[in-house]
């Protein structure tokens, strides 16, 4: 028996990267998230990201766009597979919300039915550690 639960443990260890991203609290005081659910807009949602990749990177900001049971993301390391059911469950329990911005700190900022980036910077501009960060 105790070699079962080993080699199964074991098994689950091999198939699950180490250090991969498992929930966006990993984050915290490293980045800025914005959580996207997109449905039939998602090509619109992803080239609007990739134009402002530098707007993006200036604020610190890792972006994440769950279309069905896929993510699209500009974060480079690995993605645990239950990212995606856990987040979509933790952040989008209501039908009215599709974008969330998370702040360095962990907490909510802005929901919001649709994408508006300069709207999303625009508050980021306002937040004092990124005022602290302007000014460095």
């Amino acid at each position: 028996m105790l070699r079962i639960s080993f080699l199964v443990l074991f098994t689950i260890c091999i198939f699950q990267p180490i250090n991969a991203l498992e929930r966006i609290n990993e984050l915290e005081w490293s980045s800025r998230i914005i959580l996207v659910r997109a449905f039939g807009e998602s090509e619109e949602v992803l080239k609007a990201l990739r134009k402002l990749d530098y707007e993006i990177q200036d604020r610190d900001i890792y972006w994440f766009v769950f279309i069905e049971e896929n993510i699209e993301t500009n974060y480079k390391d690995e993605i645990q597979e239950n990212f995606h059911k856990d987040t979509l469950k933790t952040y989008f329990s209501d039908t009215e919300t599709n974008v969330v911005l998370i702040g360095k700190d962990g907490g909510i900022k802005q929901k919001l039915k649709l994408l508006d980036l300069q709207g999303i910077f625009d508050l980021i501009d306002t937040m004092p550690m990124r005022q602290m960060e302007m000014r460095e």
